[in-house]
């Protein structure tokens, strides 16, 4: 996917499978959350997760779990949207995905 711009889209629930979208624009709103080094950030994200046993971690781990099964070889760069992750894991969840892909330590 070359250069497609995806900037006024509402990225709900969508799945990139096996794609390279190092040249997609992605949405930069409040509701999109653009992760670099996408493959490595989910890993470390569904690392922290597997750690945790309250449902609100079960939950997520699940629904990131298929965001990395389907990340691209070359894949640097991905997209989540807040609003999905506030659905699958409440509040708690979704600051925990932020500080993750932040950098903070959870």
């Amino acid at each position: 996917m070359a250069r497609v711009d995806f900037t006024r889209a509402d990225l709900r629930s969508v799945e990139f499978r096996n794609l390279d979208l190092n040249d997609v624009y992605f949405p930069s709103d409040e509701n999109h959350i653009l992760v670099n080094d996408y493959p490595q950030t989910l890993d470390t994200a569904l690392q922290f997760l597997r750690d945790r046993s309250d449902t609100s971690a079960r939950s997520l781990a699940a629904y990131l779990g298929v965001y990395r099964r389907w990340a691209g070889p070359n894949q640097k760069r991905g997209v989540l949207n807040k609003v999905d992750l506030l659905e699958v894991a409440g509040k708690s969840g979704l600051e925990s995905v932020l500080a993750i892909i932040q950098g903070k330590k959870v």
